[in-house]
């Protein structure tokens, strides 16, 4: 589902003959790829909550697991820019938009990048 609707939006796109369409695709590319960096940042802490805590210091594992902790936010941050980013590539280019749910509801939008993840691994190409 979501593959096919990047690959409905690259080729509007490539398509286009718009001046900056080859920026739009790399745009899109690091937009997708956001999913996954987010992703990453969440599995990342849930290690570290299961298994750093027996290993480190108290002070040093709060300290450890608020960095985490920051960077998975940040990334969460970056992911929804990313999300609005996809979305408005749909408007410019005159495609449905990927993205139907709330823009304002992170959990949501950490749903969707799961779904767009779990689906790229599914459909990888070998």
């Amino acid at each position: 589902m979501w593959r096919e609707k990047f690959n409905e939006l690259t080729a509007r796109i490539k398509d286009s003959k718009e001046e900056y369409w080859r920026d739009d695709l790399e745009a899109l590319e690091d937009s997708i790829k956001q999913c996954g960096e987010y992703i990453k940042s969440v599995n990342n802490m849930e290690a570290a909550i299961t298994s750093a805590r027996f290993r480190m210091e108290p002070e040093d594992y709060r300290e450890y697991i608020m960095q985490l902790d920051n960077t998975r936010r940040i990334e969460h941050n970056y992911l929804i820019r990313s999300v609005r980013l996809i979305n408005k590539l749909c408007s410019i280019y005159r495609v449905e938009p990927i993205y139907k749910g709330d823009l304002e509801n992170r959990i949501e939008i950490a749903e969707f990048a799961k779904s767009v993840v779990d689906e790229m691994f599914d459909t990888r190409q070998m």
